[in-house]
């Protein structure tokens, strides 16, 4: 079980991972949710009405570095405008 969970992990960072570094990179957005900080980030996309798609998530834990590593602006908070 646990070769499973470390596959499932890795997993989730390069997804968070790709998501950071792709050029369609628009923001990331930081928002409590059950006790725990969770970041989103979000691409933009023509197609959605809003502008902007989420594109994927990470605990604050594994984003922050992610971000800093790509030179990205850090996650807003849910209260910041755009």
């Amino acid at each position: 079980m646990a070769d499973t969970d470390n596959w499932r992990d890795s997993e989730h960072e390069a997804n968070f991972r790709a998501a950071v570094a792709s050029p369609r990179f628009s923001h990331a957005r930081a928002r409590r949710w059950g006790g725990a900080w969770i970041v989103h980030v979000y691409h933009r996309d023509p197609t959605s009405p809003s502008g902007v798609m989420c594109a994927a998530g990470a605990s604050q834990s594994l984003a922050d570095p992610i971000i800093a590593e790509f030179k990205r602006a850090g996650a807003l908070s849910p209260t910041e405008r755009l």
